[in-house]
């Protein structure tokens, strides 16, 4: 990741100047938010800036000195409350009303909201000229990603019902292959809002700043909707969950997923692209949110050769034959593009050292049409025109470029080792093979408990739970043993989000959906005051559910519950599964009857979610007919609905046939193929289940010792 340092560095430069001006006003909170803001900036640039030893050790003490007094005003606020704040605020207050103005509360939502949305417009990319086209090879991940992206934006009418475009997807593989270069590529080729953000962007030492940077960037992507949101290098911000990681990495992880789930909020028109060098070390529910899962491998052998063109310049000097150009990928193999780029670059200056050491050079035609008539080119001594002289005696604008020979090539190559080794490799091929897709999925946005197939149990213990207590209270009321507090625990992706929503649709009451984030506070002694206001604030809205997801974020044990352990579907659940997310208006369905047992069968250890993307997988197939056909023909609409007529695939030798594609074609008179019995087993073998046998013996030792089973 290259970012432009001067820019960066102004940045930072801003907020320091704010910062002063903030601590002389004695505005102390605004000044140390500011201080740490400017901290946050200096350290991102000298994490992806390009500069000297020099310049990097003067920033980072610049850093030092900003966190030093951002801790400062934070003791100084700890110790004087009252004394500090209160004056500052007298002050601030005094003087707002001699100018007949009011004062405004920079402690307030509204104001802190706005803070958040600013620091990260910043990370909005405006110059965005990379295509498809400039990404060599990768052709199956930039087929995958037009699907995602790219047809949801350019036909909207095709995606309705259960093909709903993509909200979440990770690009991983081996350092250098591209992923960011394609995230750049995706926003300019849909024309949509592109912000990058990286875990030194969201990570803060102050309690809470991190979960509320993290609401503020999908907050601001709606805001900018269509809009891509680019995280680098996830796997520092949602690492797999341990007992020796702490509580703030626990409730940016927990924001994370509310935000990637959308619980209360509207993500159409936001995209999540993340990427990852180490994809096996993200949390098992943060891996399941990203809904695509696309390996961006090692470039093969006539994708180096491109490369080795592309990085060495189409304006630059060589004498390299075609043949050779093979020769060099061949002896380039487990080389990422990017090692490629080290082996030119370093190529190219192997002439520029030969000019530094000529002792001869001799005057040969210009080859350019510009500049003199006659350059100094370098020659061995014994040259019938040579002359004795050094570069330093040459006009420059006299100097001939020497040409990039073979040799150059030769040798950079065998001073640049790959940086991916062969254990590497192994372990993203068996991450592919576990958890690696080519297909797509949406997550579902299940209204009642009688649109969520199985956990019969589940569902049952709700009902005695929360539906009898508040439909039919008098049935209940001698019944104290009933439990009000249920605790839903299991794998990711089986619907546990699912059933909360589904419960407060059920009961007809609102439903107060937190995280545990939101509990927690700056000041470590107001978290129980924030506790007591939300169940005083439920208590006021009663009936009402109260639902807080990812609770093991916030509490170690929890007594006194009922716990539910929520597990795979069995085999007529998943038959049912298929048959909902497969009967959708949107597109028709010739499966047979006895073909939906044989699908069920080879979709064993498949979560809900894993079906889901199945079906949406193959519906996709569908679709993709669409695009590569050259020759459609009118046939009648047999729908009621307007047009009348409609475009039909067909072959060249069709009597009624015309030679265009779906780029010449209105969306509304498009026909999609029906969804056949082929699609769905063209797309098993690309979905694999997102859940192995290692964790299911986890839920399933914890349902035996505590829980019930579904």
């Amino acid at each position: 990741m290259s970012i432009d340092l001067q820019s960066t560095i102004k940045k930072a430069t801003d907020f320091a100047e704010r910062a002063t001006i903030e601590d002389k006003a004695k505005n102390y909170e605004a000044a140390a938010q500011a201080y740490m803001a400017a901290t946050e900036w200096l350290l991102h640039a000298t994490k992806y800036g390009v500069m000297d030893r020099p310049m990097k050790h003067n920033i980072r003490a610049k850093a030092i000195t900003y966190v030093q007094r951002a801790e400062e005003i934070k003791k100084m606020l700890d110790n004087k409350p009252k004394n500090t704040q209160a004056m500052a605020s007298n002050e601030n207050s005094q003087a707002n009303s001699r100018n007949g103005k009011k004062s405004d509360d920079n402690d307030s939502p509204d104001s802190e909201r706005k803070r958040i949305m600013q620091k990260f417009e910043a990370n909005i990319v405006t110059d965005l000229n990379v295509t498809f086209d400039d990404v060599v090879g990768l052709e199956q991940a930039k087929t995958a990603l037009r699907e995602a992206v790219i047809l949801p934006v350019k036909f909207p009418k095709l995606f309705k019902g259960k093909r709903k475009p993509w909200a979440g997807i990770l690009l991983y593989g081996p350092p250098g292959t591209g992923k960011s270069y394609l995230a750049k590529a995706i926003a300019t080729e849909c024309k949509s809002t592109f912000m990058s953000v990286s875990s030194s962007d969201l990570l803060s030492r102050w309690l809470g700043e991190s979960e509320k940077g993290v609401k503020g960037v999908f907050e601001l992507a709606r805001e900018r909707q269509p809009c891509i949101v680019f995280i680098d290098e996830i796997d520092a911000l949602c690492g797999q969950r341990n007992d020796t990681e702490s509580e703030s990495s626990r409730r940016v992880k927990t924001e994370f997923l509310v935000q990637m789930q959308g619980v209360g909020t509207d993500n159409a028109g936001v995209l999540v692209l993340a990427a990852t060098n180490i994809p096996w070390s993200l949390d098992t529910a943060i891996r399941r949110r990203f809904e695509q899962r696309i390996y961006i491998p090692l470039p093969g052998m006539n994708e180096r050769a491109a490369m080795f063109k592309t990085h060495l310049g189409t304006n630059t000097f060589h004498t390299i034959k075609e043949h050779e150009w093979m020769q060099l990928a061949q002896n380039s193999e487990h080389y990422s593009g990017a090692d490629i780029g080290v082996v030119c670059r370093e190529a190219l200056l192997r002439p520029i050292r030969r000019l530094g050491s000529a002792t001869h050079f001799k005057r040969v035609k210009n080859p350019e049409s510009d500049g003199p008539p006659e350059v100094w080119l370098t020659c061995s001594p014994g040259d019938a025109d040579a002359q004795s002289l050094t570069i330093d005696r040459i006009d420059p604008d006299e100097l001939c470029e020497p040409p990039v020979t073979m040799s150059d090539m030769v040798a950079a190559l065998a001073t640049q080792k790959p940086t991916v080794g062969g254990n590497e490799l192994v372990k993203y091929e068996e991450f592919t093979r576990e958890f690696g897709r080519e297909g797509h999925i949406a997550t579902n946005s299940g209204i009642t408990l009688d649109n969520i197939i199985g956990l019969t149990n589940t569902k049952t213990i709700l009902f005695e739970a929360i539906k009898l207590h508040i439909k039919f209270p008098k049935l209940v009321e001698d019944k104290n043993e009933l439990s009000t507090s249920v605790l839903i625990f299991g794998p990711p992706g089986i619907g546990k989000t699912c059933l909360a929503k589904a419960v407060g649709v059920e009961c007809r009451m609102p439903i107060i959906s937190v995280n545990d984030w939101e509990y927690q506070s700056k000041y470590l002694q107001f978290t129980e005051k924030c506790v007591e206001s939300l169940f005083r604030f439920a208590c006021q809205q009663q009936p009402c559910i109260l639902f807080v997801d990812d609770i093991d974020g916030l509490l170690g044990q929890r007594d006194d519950s009922r716990l539910e352990a929520s597990f795979l579907p069995d085999l007529n659940e998943r038959v049912a599964l298929l048959k909902t997310f497969l009967n959708a208006d949107t597109h028709d369905c010739s499966i047979h009857e006895n073909e939906w047992i044989a699908l069920a069968e080879q979709t064993n250890n498949y979560s809900t979610a894993d079906i889901m993307i199945v079906c949406r997988d193959a519906s996709f197939t569908s679709l993709r007919q669409l695009i590569s056909a050259t020759h459609f023909k009118r046939i009648p609409n047999l729908k009621l609905d307007s047009p009348h007529e409609r475009w039909f695939i067909c072959s060249s030798g069709d009597p009624n046939a015309k030679q265009i594609t779906i780029n010449e074609t209105e969306p509304a008179e498009l026909y999609v193929p029906p969804l056949t019995m082929s699609h769905m087993l063209a797309a098993l073998p690309r979905i694999n289940p997102s859940i192995n046998e290692i964790d299911m013996a986890k839920y399933k030792a914890l349902a035996e010792t505590f829980g019930e089973e579904n």
